[in-house]
């Protein structure tokens, strides 16, 4: 249910004319089902996420593609 209320939401505002750069913030749990909807997550999870990554996506025909992963070391 999380990852659909994500995708929802995501492709929601993604495809309002006037959003082309959009900051959404969520939890670990949440985030890795969103990117389970577009890929395997399984290499991505190997290398942690830490506390404030931030996944950098592309949107482009109703689909997320995941571009980078920015990991902060504490």
């Amino acid at each position: 249910m999380v990852r659909e209320r994500m995708i929802d939401t995501c492709t929601q505002i993604m495809d309002n004319e006037d959003h082309h750069i959009v900051l959404a913030v969520s939890h670990a749990g949440a985030c890795l089902q969103f990117l389970g909807a577009w890929q395997d997550p399984t290499d991505e999870l190997k290398k942690g996420f830490p506390n404030c990554s931030v996944f950098r996506y592309e949107y482009e025909n109703r689909e997320f593609t995941l571009m980078e992963v920015f990991r902060p070391i504490f």
